[in-house]
């Protein structure tokens, strides 16, 4: 039995918005403008109800390069922030500039239920780290291609989703790129909240999450009961994630305090492990200089992995090319 149930959405239509790419790759944009981006589909996990939005870019290589297809077949799978849908700018600038520069290299990026976007659910039917860990659990098992690897990207509380998502398939999971990685971010909005707001949550009620792309949408005490069940770790090398793990802050976060990205490098227990700051970078990460690091970032991850495998000139050629083109 097919552990989904995969279908097609309906064209998109008032009410939905078209994914639309951010200045990345020339021959992307234009493809991306003649509407012939990957098309928004939906799958049910087996036995539940929810329904989860992912888009996916197919691996494609140029005719007469098949024989070149790398021993070691890797993809992206883009894990987004709290109130992110993902048709947020740097899932798409990152898939686009996949397409053009990495054709080796599928791509899959998707909303949680119960959350923001095209999925099923709202933030009121339960919206929590466990059901959103759960989601993208089932979009690496049931969306991306079990022979390939992931490159996972998660973005402030997506990069808590993606450390998860490598302890829980660390044969899945070829590097992690994290954005922010917003650990302990529950706690950090608890401790803000007034004694008689944690009272009023405690009682039953429910709280807007006042973010910008969700400020009427309220939660309840199992939002902030739920994340605690995913915090990892602080010692040293508590954290038995091997994998290689790239991580970028901004100096101007004011989201996520930069000490925990720092925390972080030490509590993983992998040596390949690189902390970058972002001078002049914001939690959101997204200006075009933000994006273009996004970017470089994932394609020398992809030459590291398909050279460390002994892959193909085309493959890593590939990736090299387009670390290259991306130097200044």
């Amino acid at each position: 039995m097919s552990p989904v149930d995969i279908e097609p959405a309906p064209q998109a239509g008032a009410g939905q918005s078209r994914c639309k790419a951010l200045p990345a790759c020339g021959a992307a944009q234009e493809a991306l403008a003649l509407n012939q981006e990957p098309a928004v589909s939906f799958f049910t996990p087996a036995g539940e109800p929810r329904r989860i939005a992912y888009v996916r870019a197919e691996a494609a290589l140029p005719a007469g390069r098949a024989a070149q297809r790398p021993l070691r077949r890797l993809g992206l799978l883009f894990c987004n922030g709290l109130a992110t849908p993902m048709a947020g700018p740097k899932s798409v600038a990152l898939e686009a500039f996949a397409r053009e520069h990495l054709p080796s290299v599928s791509s899959v990026r998707f909303d949680y239920s119960a959350h923001t976007g095209l999925s099923s659910g709202s933030f009121s039917d339960s919206g929590n780290l466990r059901r959103w860990v759960d989601d993208a659990l089932a979009v690496l098992d049931g969306v991306t291609d079990p022979e390939e690897q992931q490159i996972v990207v998660g973005s402030s509380m997506g990069g808590l989703v993606a450390l998860h998502l490598a302890l829980l398939r660390p044969r899945r999971v070829a590097a992690l790129v994290l954005l922010a990685p917003a650990l302990g971010f529950a706690e950090r909005r608890w401790a803000r909240l007034s004694d008689d707001q944690r009272a009023a949550l405690l009682a039953g009620g429910r709280l807007s999450l006042n973010t910008e792309a969700a400020p009427r949408d309220a939660v309840g005490a199992d939002f902030y009961r739920t994340a605690r069940e995913f915090d990892l770790p602080a010692g040293p090398g508590g954290i038995p994630i091997r994998c290689p793990v790239r991580i970028l802050h901004g100096l101007l976060d004011a989201t996520v305090p930069l000490s925990v990205s720092q925390g972080l490098v030490t509590q993983i227990a992998g040596d390949d492990v690189a902390l970058q700051l972002v001078k002049g970078g914001e939690h959101k990460l997204t200006s075009p200089r933000d994006l273009v690091l996004l970017q470089s970032t994932v394609a020398g991850l992809v030459l590291q992995l398909q050279q460390e495998h002994g892959g193909c000139d085309g493959a890593a050629g590939a990736a090299a090319a387009a670390v290259a083109a991306l130097e200044p």
